[in-house]
Parts: structure tokens; C-alpha cells; sequence
């Protein structure tokens, strides 16, 4: 039947608190609820900045196809800096010595010569101007600039709670402070996992079992769990062979096993959750000559 009384229910959830099976609700549990709100509304402004940076570089495909070779294909400060500043490729085509002495002292890096190399490709560009472009442009460089400020808000509070709890995934070389802040808010409380290998099964990363009479097999990952989590981690793995040397050998090793290079991933990212499951239970920092 399709009975819900609220004395059946306050019945149950007493008799329940009772029988002392219930664990108290730990005051940094609030914080790593926030960290996990906080980080994946990061990561959605970062998706939505992205889809405005295509918006950007397809219009200048059109009207500006050198200005993306010149800056080697990347929208970095610089170029984001010169297209905030001045808007179509037209004033681009106008800039004066002084602007490129401006653009270089922003720069740092390249030269007010190439500047100028920039704005004579501004003048002999083979794109073609349309004047929609410079609507559709100006709009998506200030939806970029607003998601900027959004997301640097968002990661200063991050910082602040992070630095709060001392989290020992802080202290893995490699391991950023933002991602360590997503790790600790998608696990949570890593006192509610019996194992390591429970952590893997969490963030999907433990490969699924194919058993049929005498027949069984590991098939692929299963992908359960938080994506956000999976991304997080397995863009660790380069910056953890990059700073470690334990996880390089190990890496390479998977490498000439013959495992293929995501598979070899997969299997530092299980080696970097044991070792976090052991950091968060016992409180200790990362000692690299601890690692095996």
C-alpha cells in the first residue's frame, strides 16, 4: 500500500539512532560538502569558458586565420589581453609603436618586433571581415572576463577552506591544491571506506568482472562514480611522474608490459588512491621515501 505517515517515519529513525549504529556527523564533513559544490561549480564555469574560447577562435578562423599561428594555437593572457583591448582585427591592422611596446611590456616574452609582424599580417590577412563577427566577438570576450571572475572567486574560497583542513593530499607533489580540494570533496569522509579497493570501485576506476560457468575475465573500466573525480585524477598522472620517481618507474613499467598509455594511467591512479586512502586514515603527510 501506499501508506507514509510522519510517526511511522520518526518511529523508524528513532529506533535506528538507538541501536547506536549511527555515526555523529563530523564538523569537517561541512567543509568537505563545500569543496565538493564549490569545485564542480568550478569546473562548470571552466566547461562554459572553454565553450566561449571556441566561440572566439572560430570567428577568428574566419577573420584573422594568422592570429592563432601567431600565438601557436593557444589563447593565452596575451592574445585574450590584445582582443579585450582592441576588439577587430581592423583596429589591429592600426596599432602604432607604442601599442606594441604595451603589448610586449604585458608580454614579457615576445618582442615588440613581432607586434608589429602581427599587425602587417592584420593588413595582408586572407579572412574576410564581417560586421556580425565583431557583435558575436565583443560578447563572447565579456562572458569570458565575467566567467573569470566568477572562477577566481570561487577558487579563493577554495583555497581558504582547504588551508583550514591541512589536507595530506596537499602534500603530494603533483597534486594541486584545487585538485586536491576536488578529491577530498567527492570522497568525503574516507573513514566510510574499508579498503582502498572500495575508493577505486567509488570514482569507477576498478576494471569490471566478465564470469560465465568456468569462464572469467576483467573487461574494461567501468566508469561508475563521479566524472569529475576520474578527470581530476587522471590529469594527475603526468604532473606524479613528472615530481616522483616511484610513480615514473611505475608508469614506464606498465608501459612495456605492453599496457596502452590510458591503461598505464589507470594503474597509477589506483597505485596514487591507496596511497591517499593510507595519508587521510593516518593524518600523516607525503614521504617520498615511504613509497613503493
Amino acid at each position: 500500500r501506499k501508506t507514509k505517515t510522519d510517526k511511522i517515519d520518526a518511529r523508524i529513525i528513532a529506533l535506528y539512532l538507538s541501536t547506536g549504529a549511527s555515526r555523529t556527523y563530523l564538523y569537517s564533513s561541512y567543509h568537505t560538502e563545500a569543496l565538493k559544490q564549490l569545485s564542480r561549480a568550478r569546473n562548470k564555469l571552466i566547461r562554459s569558458r572553454s565553450n566561449q574560447y571556441v566561440i572566439i577562435t572560430n570567428i577568428l578562423d574566419v577573420e584573422f586565420p594568422e592570429f592563432k599561428a601567431f600565438f601557436h594555437n593557444k589563447l593565452s593572457d596575451t592574445a585574450l589581453f590584445l582582443l579585450n583591448k582592441y576588439k577587430t582585427v581592423d583596429r589591429m591592422k592600426r596599432l602604432t609603436h607604442q601599442d606594441c611596446v604595451l603589448l610586449h611590456n604585458k608580454s614579457r616574452r615576445i618582442p615588440t618586433s613581432s607586434f608589429e609582424e602581427l599587425r602587417d599580417l592584420a593588413k595582408h590577412t586572407i579572412g574576410h571581415h564581417f560586421n556580425y563577427n565583431d557583435l558575436i566577438l565583443s560578447s563572447a570576450l565579456q562572458i569570458v572576463n565575467t566567467l573569470e571572475r566568477q572562477i577566481e572567486s570561487i577558487e579563493k574560497e577554495i583555497l581558504a577552506i582547504m588551508e583550514e583542513l591541512h589536507s595530506p593530499i596537499d602534500t603530494i607533489p603533483g597534486i594541486s591544491t584545487l585538485s586536491a580540494a576536488t578529491i577530498l570533496g567527492e570522497f568525503g569522509d574516507f573513514s566510510k571506506f574499508s579498503n582502498p579497493k572500495q575508493l577505486c570501485a567509488f570514482c569507477g576506476v576498478e576494471p569490471a568482472i566478465y564470469q560465465s560457468g568456468t569462464s572469467f575475465h576483467n573487461g574494461r573500466m567501468v566508469k561508475h562514480g563521479s566524472s569529475e573525480l576520474r578527470y581530476v585524477l587522471f590529469n594527475a598522472v603526468p604532473y606524479l611522474v613528472i615530481h616522483n620517481i616511484t610513480f615514473r618507474e611505475f608508469f614506464y613499467k606498465k608501459l612495456h608490459e605492453g599496457k596502452n598509455y590510458r591503461v598505464a594511467q589507470s594503474h597509477v591512479v589506483k597505485k596514487l588512491l591507496r596511497m591517499i586512502y593510507h595519508l587521510e586514515l593516518t593524518g600523516e603527510s607525503f614521504d617520498p621515501t615511504l613509497l613503493y
